[in-house]
């Protein structure tokens, strides 16, 4: 009897697990054909390389094809590769494609209820909610927050480029951009780039983001892929640095008496609307990614850029709606490195990276190094305050 309900169970278990691995072959979707449990996405799942990486070796066997299917683990994953079929997606039939993945699910846990994973007229109300706060007049009152912090980052890289010359891109980049989102968003001074990052609040928190420990890939992992059985089991994502911000921002409100402090900062935007009880408005396949190019960016050749195909902020109404302000705060970062130092690879750095495959956003292995090399005459320039 226990061998026959044994067999019963993982024959059923069979079933539900490759229910949809027809789904594409119905369709008439040129796409792989699944690996049991794994899909087409095993590499991912088993930590051997990044999801981008399997993405674009998927894509690599279907050339010519306009777009393509595939299996992330059990569930069918339609991958648009036509420039002009992602331009239908993110803008002419946005209303069919407004959602994310896990949508459907966002109400159950706080750290869901964000403009990222939110849809429908949540999203809407949300995105016209928090389009006033990157106006261009905001920008303009936030810039001496960026350009205090960009003073700080020069101090910090003179310091770190006096004790090697060879020095590690990412995490410096990772101190300043913190500085400035504590500066701009919270109000406050982090100090990433002063303190000790073993007993910054913040860096230590930055770090838990790419350096977690490998059960929270697959603890993630059933979330996406059967967001279901994660909530039953009564998981979370991100409580502990959803709990970390929701202090500080108490705190920060608390400390200015829930009134603005005049830093023309995030926070006083908010306090501002609690004081008014209101809110006021305001081609693809011959690109060689892999390689280190610039000057695809510079003159004409920008202009040849297919806005569908490179999108480093997204495209159409979900583009990121914090576009301006990220671009103003890297140009300072930018600006601050470029006047005083230029750069070339560090003896060993790789010319093609690689990516930790158990981190959720992109995440080279070894970071990036770099060599910096001072300036000629870079004193004797004169720069516009």
């Amino acid at each position: 009897m226990l061998l026959y309900l044994i067999i019963v169970t993982l024959i059923l278990l069979y079933y539900i697990s490759t229910r949809k691995y027809n789904y594409f072959k119905n369709k008439k979707v040129p796409h792989l054909k699944p690996t049991f449990l794994l899909g087409n996405y095993g590499d991912v799942i088993l930590q051997k390389k990044s999801l981008a990486e399997v993405v674009q070796d998927i894509c690599k066997q279907f050339p010519d094809e306009p777009f393509i299917g595939a299996y992330y683990g059990t569930e069918p994953i339609l991958i648009p590769i036509d420039p002009e079929i992602i331009k239908l997606i993110m803008t002419k039939d946005f209303h069919y494609f407004h959602g994310r993945e896990l949508s459907e699910h966002n109400h159950k846990e706080p750290a869901s209820l964000n403009l990222f994973a939110t849809y429908g007229d949540s999203w809407k109300v949300l995105r016209q909610n928090m389009t006033p706060l990157f106006s261009s007049a905001k920008m303009k009152n936030m810039f001496h927050l960026i350009q205090s912090c960009s003073y700080t980052y020069e101090s910090m890289l003179d310091k770190e480029i006096a004790i090697s010359k060879e020095l590690e891109v990412r995490t410096l980049t990772a101190k300043y951009t913190i500085e400035c989102i504590a500066a701009c968003a919270f109000g406050i001074d982090a100090n990433t780039m002063t303190d000790d990052p073993e007993i910054n609040a913040f860096a230590k928190l930055a770090s838990s983001f790419t350096k977690s420990p490998k059960i929270l890939f697959y603890v993630r992992l059933l979330r996406t892929l059967w967001p279901s059985i994660y909530y039953a089991l009564g998981l979370r994502i991100l409580s502990k640095q959803i709990n970390f911000f929701q202090n500080l921002i108490t705190s920060v409100m608390e400390r200015r008496d829930y009134k603005s402090s005049g830093r023309n900062d995030f926070v006083d935007l908010v306090l501002s609307w609690k004081l008014n009880n209101q809110i006021v408005g305001d081609s693809i396949k011959s690109i060689k990614t892999e390689e280190f190019r610039p000057e695809r960016f510079l003159g004409e050749a920008k202009k040849t850029i297919n806005p569908y195909v490179y999108m480093p902020f997204g495209e159409g109404p979900r583009a990121c709606i914090g576009m301006r302000f990220a671009k103003m705060q890297m140009m300072a970062g930018l600006i601050t490195m470029l006047k005083k130092y230029r750069f070339e690879l560090a003896d060993g750095t790789p010319s093609k990276l690689q990516f930790k495959p158990e981190s959720f956003i992109t995440h080279p292995v070894g970071g990036i190094k770099l060599k910096f090399i001072e300036r000629d005459g870079w004193e004797k320039r004169v720069f516009v305050q």
